[in-house]
């Protein structure tokens, strides 16, 4: 049996998958809204084509998971005119997301 993944018409993966129920993990990267449709082929050359609509946030994180980040350093002064002139006072900046649900990310 082989599968073929096409994503807006395009083909963007194949290969090979044996009988029975398949994951797909190396789905490519992709963002927005479109079309997904996935052709099953069986061992005799009979296909089926599924489409399904998709919409790919890559900003939204899955239930449960979250990330953060935090930056310490010295805030620039006239940029792109002198070089290596920095405030003397440190500047913070610190950032969390937390996936509440599956189509909801909470950050602040």
């Amino acid at each position: 049996s082989s599968i073929a993944l096409y994503i807006n018409g395009v083909q963007q993966y194949s290969s090979n998958v044996p009988a029975g129920p398949f994951v797909v993990n190396q789905i490519p990267g992709i963002t927005g809204a479109g079309q997904a449709t996935i052709v099953t082929r069986d061992a005799l050359g009979r296909s089926i084509a599924t489409t399904v609509p998709l919409y790919v946030d890559t900003r939204l994180l899955a239930r449960g998971l979250s990330s953060y980040s935090v930056e310490a350093g010295f805030v620039r002064r006239q940029f792109s005119v002198r070089s290596f002139d920095y405030d003397h006072a440190p500047a913070f900046s610190a950032s969390g997301r937390y996936g509440l649900d599956d189509a909801l990310t909470l950050e602040g």
